[in-house]
């Protein structure tokens, strides 16, 4: 039988399981949204007659940028190690870190810092990215 104390600690653990898994969330919305809008407004939408400024439209022209953040959250939120006791607020504040570090990256050469590059060099740079989040959830989140 549990105490009323262990019963306190157990919601007090998943109140802040949830919070980070929340945290987690949220950062890949916001960083992607702000990487989808650097993307988009690189875009000349006077060549599309059919643009008529719908969000399903944007989305899907922005959807180069928005997978890497959409495979991420996906996997984190899948995550084995949220069954237990989650990873550490550490553990969390490093995987965003590296969430942002692969944003500001991603960012730069959509603004043309890396120089001139073509689409499969960006098709290259996206596989990249989503493929560091997935080993960066692994390494740094996974704790089982």
């Amino acid at each position: 039988m549990r105490t009323a104390e262990q019963q306190s600690l157990t919601v007090v653990s998943l109140d802040a399981r949830l919070f980070r898994r929340r945290v987690l969330m949220w950062t890949h919305a916001v960083v992607g949204a702000v990487s989808a809008v650097i993307y988009l407004s690189g875009i000349n939408f006077a060549h599309y007659a059919w643009w008529t400024h719908s969000i399903p439209r944007l989305i899907l022209f922005a959807a180069p940028v928005l997978l890497p953040y959409v495979i991420s959250a996906r996997h984190c939120w899948r995550l084995d190690t949220w069954e237990q006791s989650g990873p550490s607020r550490l553990r969390v504040t490093g995987f965003i870190a590296l969430v942002i570090a692969g944003a500001v990256v991603i960012n730069a050469a959509l603004l043309g810092a890396l120089g001139p590059l073509g689409p499969l060099d960006f098709l290259k740079l996206f596989v990249l990215q989503a493929g560091a989040y997935l080993w960066g959830a692994e390494l740094i989140l996974e704790v089982i």
